[in-house]
């Protein structure tokens, strides 16, 4: 548990959310939902498509290889 002070940003009004509470899925700059049920406010993750980048950020093994899979047979689309 933090306790945070609530400060004015525009018409709105913000909080800051403390080192500690960040989680996987919550960066800088990302797009949130965010929910009020009565008591607590709950924000959720905006999903992101997939692309190839992000899937491969932070990898740091070997750069992948091309395969070469020879000529189209049958009816393939390449």
């Amino acid at each position: 548990m933090a306790t945070v002070t609530l400060t004015r940003m525009g018409n709105s009004v913000g909080v800051a959310i403390p080192k500690e509470f960040r989680r996987p899925g919550f960066e800088l700059g990302d797009k949130v939902t965010i929910e009020y049920d009565g008591e607590s406010l709950r924000l959720t993750p905006v999903r992101k498509p997939m692309t190839l980048q992000s899937l491969m950020r932070g990898y740091e093994g070997p750069a992948p290889e091309l395969v070469e899979l020879g000529a189209p047979v049958g009816r393939e689309l390449w």
